[in-house]
């Protein structure tokens, strides 16, 4: 039997459609692109500290950091292959400081997440779920 191929590597401009059919992939034992860290938990780290360029596959719960939090900047938007929802992508801004007192920053993070009809055709036993995330700076006059 083969070895299971590698996921294509995700990069600033995958699109969504994209990066969801590679965190499926991920999901189901494909191997790893070089730039996707599975060792770094994103939210217990300054935005600043981490690596340019990564992508972050993870499970667990999401925690502040010592310095700061991650905050969503509004609803989750939907992904779609054909008319079919296959994920969402949440966007979230790093705030530094105690929580509901921080100071915004430029950090914003998208996280992919796939949603439950694909989740549960997978077999995985995890409290919670998978999902995969980016980390960017974010300038003035640049839209999201």
């Amino acid at each position: 039997m083969c070895p299971p191929s590698s996921v294509v590597e995700l990069h600033e401009y995958s699109t969504d459609e994209t990066v969801i059919k590679s965190l499926m992939q991920i999901k189901s034992g494909v191997t790893l692109p070089s730039n996707v860290l599975t060792d770094v938990d994103p939210y217990q780290f300054a935005p600043s500290n981490l690596p340019p360029g990564m992508w972050y596959f993870r499970s667990g719960p999401k925690m502040d950091t010592k310095n700061g939090y991650w905050r969503s900047t509004g609803e989750a938007c939907e992904i779609y292959d054909t008319a079919l929802v296959i994920g969402l992508r949440k966007t979230l801004q790093f705030y530094e400081g105690p929580a509901h007192f921080g100071q915004k920053t430029n950090w914003m993070m998208q996280e992919f997440t796939t949603t439950e009809k694909y989740t549960s055709k997978m077999l995985f036993n995890c409290k919670f779920g998978w999902i995969t995330c980016r980390i960017l700076e974010h300038y003035t006059g640049c839209f999201w």
